[in-house]
């Protein structure tokens, strides 16, 4: 059985950021990462 590729949801994102706080992530930072990840898993490279 074969797995979909990962997905970042809206909730994902949302969680996240509600978690930076805790993490003593600045959230610049935080949000910064977050958006490169979504870009990457939503849209990952070729090959």
């Amino acid at each position: 059985m074969s797995q979909a590729p990962p997905v970042i949801t809206p909730v994902h994102i949302q969680r996240a950021k509600a978690a930076l706080p805790n993490a003593d992530i600045p959230a610049a930072l935080g949000n910064q990462a977050l958006d490169l990840a979504t870009a990457y898993y939503n849209h990952p490279p070729p090959g």
